[in-house]
């Protein structure tokens, strides 16, 4: 809100913010008053800041380009020769020290290289190395399973595995506990199911018999195949 005298009675009326771009009248004898615009009143202030501190910033520049008038020549004429001496000095120090610490890293490292027995050495290897083979073979011997106790295990999976049919379940049994080359089949009976030859190779035959034994099919767990040879 604005307070706005008038130019003919001399009195103060209340003008407010929203009646910017209105003609406002006096409220006593009806003349028009004139209304003072902020954004003009702002703007000249800030002109006036700015021009009250710019011939601060001339005497600045002004002060600081003398200063490097005069000093310009006592730099041109100083003598660096000193300077550049003593800083080579520290250089030439610091690569000779660099270059010590670098001889005695490799006269180290040539000394312990020439300790080295190599034949020392490859007795170690091969005396660790025979040990843990030894190791190795001791826990295979007392803990790995035998060529026959996974070929029990391989039968057993075979015979509980419920995606197969009894009959290919006993043709796998079978054939896991056969001899190489043997040629099995099944085939039922009045007495249950049984197995045919082990091979038809008359070779074979010779060396190798098949004891066969009834098959009970409620009790498909307990299934016993026996092979000799003679």
């Amino acid at each position: 809100m604005q307070i706005i005298e008038c130019p003919e009675c001399a009195v103060k009326n209340r003008i407010n913010a929203h009646s910017d771009g209105l003609k406002p009248i006096c409220g006593r004898c009806g003349a028009t008053l004139l209304q003072k615009n902020h954004k003009q009143t702002n703007s000249s202030s800030e002109n006036t800041k700015f021009n009250a501190f710019l011939p601060s910033i001339l005497i600045v520049l002004i002060i600081a380009v003398g200063y490097g008038i005069i000093a310009t020549p006592k730099l041109i004429r100083k003598d660096f020769s000193l300077l550049i001496a003593v800083e080579a000095e520290k250089t030439e120090t610091l690569q000779k020290q660099h270059e010590n610490e670098i001889a005695a890293k490799k006269a180290s490292l040539e000394k312990e290289l020439a300790a080295i027995d190599a034949q020392n050495l490859h007795r170690n290897a091969r005396k660790n190395y025979k040990m843990l083979l030894e190791a190795r073979r001791s826990f295979d011997k007392r803990f790995a399973l035998s060529p026959r106790e996974k070929a029990q295990l391989r039968m057993r999976n075979l015979s509980s595995d419920s995606t197969k049919s009894f009959h290919d379940a006993i043709r796998s049994v079978a054939q896991e506990a056969s001899p190489v080359g043997a040629d099995i089949s099944v085939h039922e009976s009045s007495e249950g199911i049984a197995l045919h030859k082990l091979t038809n190779d008359p070779f074979l035959d010779i060396y190798s018999t098949t004891k066969h034994f009834k098959i009970d099919a409620d009790n498909f767990d307990e299934i016993e195949i026996k092979s000799t040879r003679i």
